[in-house]
């Protein structure tokens, strides 16, 4: 068994996935949802080395093999090595994505392949349609695989994988990135919280933590789908104040995506002042064809079973990919 050492000094050998940076380190900073990166090569397994995650919970990631195999893994504190093993020695290809919420980045300082006679291969080809989506906890899957009586949170019942966003990237073979986070609000924050960024800000970051602007140079998703509101609603925001931030919020979108059209997906958990929104969009396609609004039945108006702190469930997770599956081709021109 021979073991060779990867590091991320070649961005040629990898497929960055989603909003990742390097830190000074050299390191991979994964802060969102879906961020980890893709990569070939040929041997029977691969050790990944994290920088120890100080947290109040776990954080978790999923690496996919070869696209027919998954394995879920925690990283907490000093337990942050995964091994994946037990592959036959041949060609691989391997994604990683982290798959929950957390305080702090998660930092993939590196990592080892093994085998007979490991050696990294090219990486695959980015997939189309590359799909970027902007949104709070619903985008994040907080809760997706909770019990619908758990009103707490916990990063063991989030999984992004488990979500509409997730399901509908799956449905058409596509890539995934996100800015999604947890509470976050048009104009308002969940609980009227002014100590975290608005939708707008969150999407100009870099992360959470590092709060100077994402380089989106040479980054064009194929679509961008917003899925806001909610927390807005729960903090009783004004109807002329959420009008103006969802013309803001479009407005900074597309100053750092040239031409991708934008997608407003709206009616998961709350189907209140859709009519605002889709007020607020219209005035932005008069000037702009590209942008466009999508409303979806509600989570209570169809009974559907809820995950924890009334968010939707799987079940949801899966009838609303399929509709914005269809509307995403209607969009792109994709054939069935």
């Amino acid at each position: 068994m021979k073991f060779i050492d990867c590091n991320f000094n070649r961005d040629d050998d990898y497929l960055y996935l989603g909003k990742v940076i390097k830190t000074s380190e050299n390191y991979l900073a994964l802060d969102w949802v879906y961020a980890g990166l893709s990569f070939s090569f040929k041997g029977s397994g691969v050790i990944f080395y994290f920088d120890e995650y100080d947290d109040a919970l776990p954080t978790y990631i999923k690496v996919y093999i070869d696209n027919n195999r998954e394995e879920k893994h925690s990283i907490y504190l000093k337990s942050n090595i995964v091994v994946i093993d037990s592959l036959d020695d041949k060609d691989h290809v391997i994604d990683l994505m982290r798959i929950c919420e957390g305080e702090n980045p998660l930092l993939l300082k590196g990592f080892s392949i093994m085998g007979s006679d490991p050696k990294m291969l090219p990486k695959r080809e980015r997939k189309y349609p590359r799909l970027f989506f902007i949104g709070d906890s619903i985008t994040a899957g907080f809760g997706v695989n909770g019990n619908k009586e758990h009103m707490e949170y916990h990063t063991y019942e989030e999984d992004a994988t488990s979500s509409y966003a997730y399901y509908t990237k799956v449905l058409l073979d596509s890539e995934i990135e996100a800015s999604a986070h947890s509470g976050r609000g048009i104009v308002l924050n969940y609980i009227n919280d002014t100590g975290r960024p608005l939708m707008k800000d969150m999407f100009v970051h870099s992360t959470d933590n590092i709060r100077t602007p994402y380089d989106y140079k040479d980054y064009e998703p194929s679509i961008v789908i917003i899925n806001a509101g909610t927390n807005d609603i729960s903090s009783n925001v004004n109807k002329d104040d959420l009008e103006a931030g969802v013309l803001e919020l479009l407005k900074t979108i597309r100053s750092k995506f040239n031409n991708a059209p934008i997608l407003f997906l709206y009616g998961v958990c709350t189907n209140k002042y859709a009519d605002v929104i889709e007020k607020a969009v219209n005035t932005f396609s008069k000037d702009d064809k590209r942008a466009s609004f999508l409303l979806v039945d509600t989570v209570d108006s169809l009974n559907e079973e809820k995950g924890s702190y009334n968010h939707p469930g799987i079940e949801t997770s899966k009838r609303v990919s399929k509709i914005l599956a269809n509307e995403i081709k209607k969009i792109l021109e994709i054939k069935v």
